[in-house]
């Protein structure tokens, strides 16, 4: 097992400033709030994890980073995401073009949805790379997309590059998938979920990579999850989401060993660990709230077992407390 606290501390230089994101969705329900008022900072050096249930706004957030929440009833109902002083929102599509894959690229958690079953890997990978750089010919663009199968473990590349989607597995695609999100050298790669539905060796394999990928050219990565066993592998930081909101912040090891957030510690609970094998595993009980019909308060309120009338009646707001994290509950001690 590999682990987070091994890659060393982020730098301070911030390469990606998201402040205030609100990535919200009109349905005939109500206006559907799966991101709102989220704000982080990605360092060079750090590998930010992501995680919540499902629908806590993880993927949606990822999303909205590369503008790909573009169309009705999806919307950005306020926000930035900057990099290099640039706000990427305010970008129309032929500027993002030439952003997404170059500058920040991703890793989805589908690989066979992303490559093309018509083509080739080679022929999708020399695609890739000179769509971004049209002076570099066919033959470099070819001995490029080998390197980089090579670095993915491929141990025969040129078998690999002759290959279609179909003629490979999950696994195998997700690699591939690496490889081009690598093509054109980004400063952010951003990875959702690059782990479902792989079996337990391919996804140490798949982590390894990014690992190693992190350690090797620096490139920071927004990796979202909801295993924490992945976080723990990997992750520098980690970001709790609950109903859209950052629900606590901070680095790894304090977040994992220290849990504030109620919402956190229950989470971490629910995980299987070893040794304990004739335990139950702890369930959450109840359900995530309608993003639709926000009650007025805390959105983890009923099903929090320490919620007071405070929690129901007001919404908490994100601050830091004791140990460094940012947490947003009321029940947590301030820093100082």
């Amino acid at each position: 097992m590999i682990h987070g606290s091994g890659a060393g501390p982020p730098t301070e230089e911030v390469v990606l400033s998201v402040q205030g994101l609100r990535t919200w969705f009109d349905t005939p329900n109500g206006v559907v709030k799966a991101v709102d008022d989220v704000s982080f900072e990605l360092r060079r050096g750090d590998v930010l994890a992501i995680v919540g249930e499902s629908g806590s706004g993880k993927s949606v957030t990822a999303q909205s980073l590369m503008k790909l929440v573009s169309r009705p009833p999806g919307r950005y109902a306020g926000g930035a995401v900057r990099m290099d002083g640039e706000d990427l929102l305010s970008l129309g599509e032929r500027s993002l073009e030439e952003i997404r894959g170059k500058r920040i690229s991703m890793i989805f958690q589908s690989p066979r949805a992303v490559l093309n079953p018509s083509f080739t890997v080679s022929a999708q990978m020399v695609e890739t790379v000179r769509r971004h750089d049209p002076a570099v010919s066919k033959e470099e663009a070819r001995t490029r997309a080998l390197a980089l199968l090579r670095a993915v473990d491929f141990p025969d590349p040129i078998r690999v590059a002759a290959c279609y989607p179909h003629q490979m597995s999950g696994g195998m695609c997700q690699r591939v998938g690496i490889a081009l999100s690598l093509a054109c050298e980004p400063q952010v790669l951003i990875a959702d979920e690059p782990t479902t539905a792989l079996d337990v060796l391919v996804q140490s394999t798949i982590l390894l990579l990014l690992k190693r990928t992190y350690l090797a050219q620096g490139i920071p990565i927004v990796l979202i999850t909801h295993d924490f066993g992945v976080v723990r592998a990997i992750a520098t930081r980690v970001i709790v989401m609950y109903a859209g909101k950052i629900q606590e912040e901070g680095p790894v090891d304090a977040v994992l060993a220290e849990p504030r957030h109620p919402y956190t510690r229950v989470l971490i609970d629910s995980v299987p660990r070893a040794g304990h094998a004739e335990q139950r595993l702890f369930q959450i009980e109840g359900q995530p709230p309608d993003l639709s019909r926000l009650p007025p308060g805390c959105s983890f309120a009923e099903r929090c077992a320490f919620v007071t009338a405070r929690c129901r009646a007001e919404a908490p707001a994100l601050r830091r407390s004791s140990n460094g994290s940012l947490v947003r509950c009321h029940l947590v001690a301030p820093e100082g």
